[in-house]
């Protein structure tokens, strides 16, 4: 079906399809029931938050530790002390941030039904409202 081969194997509960390539993986199936305006809308959207989501980390690494001169004066100033406190260099924070938020989301999605979503927004909150480094939280 549009041109894909399903490669199933015995003995395993998954189906490979393939060839996969990125508008697939940015498209969903309640595409196909909307106006063709508003799917590409959100196609667009989409690939906006994957750009996003690939760049702004290793944006905001690049910016705070080799070019603080692209950064406004009160803003950095905001930054810095914010960062008094952290012991990690800000590579490090940022990788410590990106797993801990994987983690969030790999829990919400292994637990069944509602609690699962409530579990996920209320470990965020106790996240961050204990502080991303607190050893008593």
């Amino acid at each position: 079906m549009e041109g894909r081969v399903a490669i199933l194997v015995n003995g395993t509960p998954y189906a490979l399809v393939a060839p996969g390539i990125l508008i697939d993986y940015l498209s969903s199936p309640e595409d196909r029931n909307i106006k063709y305006q508003f799917s590409d809308l959100l196609k667009g959207i989409r690939f906006f938050a994957l750009f996003l989501t690939l760049l702004l980390p290793g944006l905001y690494v690049a910016t705070t530790t080799f070019h603080q001169e692209l950064i406004p004066t009160e803003f950095l100033f905001a930054i810095i002390a914010s960062r008094n406190n952290v012991p990690f260099p800000v590579i490090l924070e940022i990788l410590i941030m990106e797993i801990s938020l994987e983690l969030i989301r790999e829990s919400g999605v292994r637990v069944p039904g509602p609690l699962g979503q409530t579990i996920g927004i209320v470990r965020c909150l106790n996240f961050r409202r204990c502080g991303s480094y607190s050893k008593y939280c």
